[in-house]
């Protein structure tokens, strides 16, 4: 039942369409049939017509200003698009340009920024060799010295074990190429 059901209704919708579709096309049909039979008539009409001088020079003066004035359009319209596109040309130019500036900019400043890094970790590589340089000459003096004082203090030692035994002579009286300056060991007692 529900199988006729569908059945009678798809019949009838495209039946109906059927029907309405070939109704369409009689009345097209018959409406390009009466077009031709107008198009005809007015052909004859027109061709039949008889026109003067002034007739044909002022169609011909309107012909030409129609065609004039399209020409004119064309211009008007070539024109505009020129300077649209010579706009467009120069803001791409300017674009370009910012872009590069923006670039060689950019990396000037990272080249200029390693360099100045490179020039900094240099100077900072260069005081801390100083420093350490000085550093070793603060130990080597300060074992110059220590090395001293303990050579002299042995010396002194030696002098007190040996004094009541036997005189030696002061080691002041020793070169003066020999002397340094400032130390105790040279100085008379």
């Amino acid at each position: 039942r529900i199988q006729a059901t569908v059945r009678s209704f798809f019949l009838r919708r495209f039946f109906r369409m059927t029907v309405a579709h070939s109704k369409e096309m009689e009345v097209i049909s018959a409406k390009k049939d009466q077009l031709s039979m107008q198009l005809n008539s007015l052909r004859g009409t027109v061709f039949d017509m008889t026109y003067d001088d002034q007739d044909r020079e002022e169609a011909a003066t309107r012909m030409q200003a129609w065609w004039r004035g399209t020409l004119a359009r064309r211009v008007v319209i070539l024109l505009i698009t020129a300077r649209e596109i010579e706009r467009v040309h120069n803001e791409m130019h300017w674009a370009a340009t910012a872009i590069a500036a923006w670039w060689k900019g950019s990396s000037e400043r990272i080249v200029t920024m390693a360099m100045l890094s490179a020039r900094q970790l240099e100077r900072d590589q260069q005081k801390l060799e100083f420093i350490r340089l000085q550093e070793e000459e603060a130990a080597t003096l300060i074992q110059a010295v220590a090395r001293g004082w303990l050579a002299r203090m042995q010396v002194q030692a030696m002098r007190e074990q040996l004094s009541p035994y036997t005189s030696l002579p002061k080691i002041a009286q020793a070169t003066p190429k020999n002397k340094r300056r400032g130390s105790r060991l040279f100085q008379e007692a």
